[in-house]
């Protein structure tokens, strides 16, 4: 009997246990963590691989944006925590699974800038990650080039030239700097290299941004530190004549408070030769030739401050005020013969002043919420005042007559935006954003014509509205691909009313919707991404002017008020795999705004140049870049291919303008002892066809060295652009039968000295 009592004892004791493990062994673990670097930087996109005993990998995630991960659905168990990111020295981190929720706090990655002497072979700071290439600036040797204008010369796929930013096959992109978008690219001068983490390239934005936003440029600056810091620099350009750059950054930071102020001063003066040809086949061979040599002179000044505050890990605020005002003089001097079927017609000597005064306000506010680790609410808004005169005194001799025209051109525009984004994070794999979008535009202006025989004037009231919504789904599977997908709807209004003019007023209005999505695939060698999306150009106020504005005696500009916004539908590849990356890209685009030329009903040889539809064009890109490091020699070659895809007519026929260019670039640094960094540049664009106008080739080539002293305090930076003076901008536009030709050169030869100190740095970590 007690045999009996005691297998049964033993029976219910071994039930006990079993049901205790199973119950064990169905709970499961949830890790999260933070990674940062040594410098208190968030690090978004880290890889985190949860690897068992025997090496298999049980489970895996990227850290978000903020550097924050979290992994679910974990079993019990001694294990590893692998973390690695692109420029960081892996860390392996063994845990311990004895809990339900574990939190491991904050990994801190080391920098992998390895001696050159020790390591011949160095990672590409380029990677690919879901629909955007990411440039790890901080943890390479871009972080020492100079200002972010010049680190965004380097990134695959985005090129500056004559100070303006394009993306390879998207023209000029929206910028912005952490979430606050940028309406002045001038201040990318003011961000230097050191101070961005990195660098995201969309090249086909999703429904969170404006459906006219062809390519999104996004930097990513560095966190800081407690106490006050200073950054002052000093920057001289020699071309022909001497400009100068003043700079002055504080910044102020104290446990939950940031404060920072900037001031700069800008002065130019630049001359430029252009030599234009016109010829038209009307009832009359008409051939133009103008000669423009002109010198322009400039002070530019910005200042700006800015204040935030963190008031928990959940709640944060913030607002920035900027402020720009321009003052630009130019001086022309024009020359031009006229002929009419090859015997002289008509000479013009012509000089022009003009005077052009800018004042911009911009007012940026924000406010951030995150009640939890799911859900994470931000509103931002944004003011924008500019104000801009431009007065045009020009005396011209027609056939031994002199007359004066005076033109007076006004405007005023003030935008109203805000922008509010809910995202929520359904799961490990998965997450939506839900958001909304006002912006409203209010413009008005005058425009004065003045001359001996006739005088007329006109002003104008502009109105723009666009009321968005958006969704997106991100879903991310296997521990390898990701899909985003979302939309975005549109409504969207225009009204012009025009004064004093027997114009038809403007106004139009659109409802139209925006999808887009984007697949990746990424392993520790190749990152891949596929992007489609539809995008958007509407029609610009000067586009739709019905007014006609004076250039000079035979010709005029007059927008055209019947416009339709264009359409476009993108094709995105990028392919990244160790130190090669790859772009192909295909757009569709319907009903294409570009300008045409055709003659005054007054005379054959007075032109009139404006905008109209073309039914469509097409065009393919491809780009691919190679990056490697050899000991202390580092180059990077990037080719590129436009193939475009367009029809218009020239004398009577409808031809083809589908020539295809070809680019290359080729950078090269060279780590030289005692830390001088010297870089050899070149640059070639083959001819190549953009819809009406055919683009000559053009090359370049540039010397740069850098050093820094006194433990990177203070650093100098000699910059030598176009050493052998070939950069020039000749193109020929043929439409109907207008052809125009343009040989143009500007100063492209400059030596630039820039020297800069900072006192005990910090970063201006403004969010907004």
């Amino acid at each position: 009997m007690n045999k009996i009592k005691t297998i049964r004892l033993i029976l219910v004791f071994l039930i006990m246990i079993l049901n205790l493990s199973f119950l064990y062994s169905q709970t499961k673990v949830s890790i999260k963590g933070y990674i940062e670097d040594v410098n208190h930087d968030a690090i978004a996109y880290a890889n985190v691989a949860l690897v068992n005993i025997d090496s298999t990998i049980e489970s895996g995630v990227i850290s978000n944006e903020k550097g924050l991960f979290e992994l679910t659905s974990i079993n019990y168990g001694n294990k590893r925590l692998l973390i690695s990111f692109l420029g960081y020295r892996k860390k392996e981190i063994p845990i311990n699974l004895n809990k339900s929720l574990i939190d491991v706090g904050k990994i801190i990655l080391n920098s992998n800038n390895i001696n050159i002497q020790e390591v011949n072979v160095k990672a590409s700071p380029f990677i690919v990650k879901s629909d955007r290439l990411i440039t790890n600036v901080s943890a390479s040797d871009l972080s020492s080039i100079g200002s972010a204008r010049d680190v965004l010369d380097k990134v695959p796929s985005v090129f500056t030239k004559d100070e303006k930013i394009t993306v390879f096959g998207k023209g000029t992109p929206s910028i912005y700097i952490n979430n606050r978008k940028v309406y002045d690219q001038s201040e990318l001068d003011n961000l230097k290299s050191d101070q961005i983490k990195n660098i995201e390239v969309i090249h086909n934005p999703g429904a969170k941004y404006s459906s006219e936003d062809q390519a999104v440029i996004i930097f990513h600056t560095k966190n800081k530190d407690n106490g006050f810091s200073m950054r002052t620099s000093e920057q001289l350009k020699l071309a022909k004549y001497l400009g100068n750059t003043t700079d002055l950054n504080l910044n102020y930071n104290h446990n939950k408070l940031n404060l920072s102020a900037s001031f700069l001063h800008d002065y130019g003066k630049r001359k430029s030769d252009q030599d234009y040809e016109y010829t038209i086949n009307s009832d009359t061979l008409w051939q133009q030739y103008i000669y423009m040599p002109a010198i322009a002179k400039s002070h530019k000044y910005k200042v700006k401050g800015a204040i935030d505050y963190v008031f928990d890990d959940k709640h944060s605020i913030g607002a920035q005020y900027q402020g720009r005002f321009l003052n630009k003089d130019r001086f022309v001097d024009e020359e031009e013969s006229v002929y009419a079927d090859y015997e002289l017609y008509n000479n013009i000597i012509a000089e022009l002043l003009i005077k052009d005064n800018e004042d911009e306000d911009l007012l940026n506010t924000y406010y951030e919420w995150k009640p939890n680790t799911k859900l994470n609410f931000s509103i931002y808004a944004d003011y924008l005042n500019t104000k801009s005169t431009t007065n045009q005194e020009t005396t011209e001799e027609v056939d031994s007559e002199t007359a004066t025209v005076y033109t007076y051109d006004y405007s005023n525009y003030k935008m109203y935006a805000t922008k509010a984004i809910l995202k929520y994070i359904l799961n490990k794999n998965s997450a939506i954003d839900v958001g909304g979008e006002i912006i409203k535009t209010y413009g008005l202006g005058t425009y004065i014509y003045s001359s001996m025989s006739s005088d007329s004037s006109y002003y104008y009231k502009s109105k723009d509205y666009n009321y968005a919504t958006f969704v997106s789904y991100n879903l991310a599977f296997n521990k390898k691909w990701h899909i985003k997908s979302g939309c975005r709807f549109e409504h969207f209004k225009q009204y012009y009313d025009y004064k004093g003019t027997n114009e038809v007023d403007v106004d139009n209005s659109t409802n139209k919707l925006y999808p887009d999505i984007s697949i990746s695939y990424s392993t520790n060698n190749v990152n891949m991404s596929l992007s489609a999306s539809k995008r958007a150009v509407k029609p610009t106020f000067s586009e739709l002017n019905g007014n006609s504005v004076y250039v000079n005696y035979f010709l005029s500009q007059i927008g055209n008020t019947n416009l339709d916004q264009e359409s476009s539908y993108s094709l995105n590849y990028i392919l990244g795999y160790k130190f090669l990356n790859l772009n192909i890209g295909y757009t569709y685009t319907k009903d294409p705004i570009i300008s045409t030329i055709y003659s005054s009903s007054s005379s054959s040889s007075q032109s009139i140049i404006s905008y109209k539809n073309y039914s469509k064009s097409e065009k393919f890109m491809a780009l691919l870049t190679l990056q490697h490091q050899f000991g202390f020699y580092h180059p990077q070659l990037t080719s590129t291919m436009f193939q475009p895809i367009f029809k218009a007519d020239y004398n009577g026929e409808n031809i083809d303008r589908n020539k295809t260019g070809v680019a290359i670039h080729f950078y090269n640094n060279f780590s030289l002892p005692s830390d001088y960094i010297l870089s050899f540049n070149f640059n070639y664009q083959s001819s190549f066809e953009y819809y009406i106008t055919k683009i000559k080739e053009y090359k370049s080539m540039d010397v740069r060295l850098r050093k820094d002293f006194f433990n990177k305090k203070l650093s100098v930076n000699l910059y030598v652009n176009d050493i052998f003076n070939m950069q020039k901008m000749i193109s020929s536009t043929k439409i109907d039968s207008y052809c125009f030709d343009l040989n143009q050169k500007r100063e492209t030869r400059y030596v630039t000295l820039n020297v800069s100190y900072r006192f005990n740095d910090k970063n201006n970590k403004y969010k907004g």
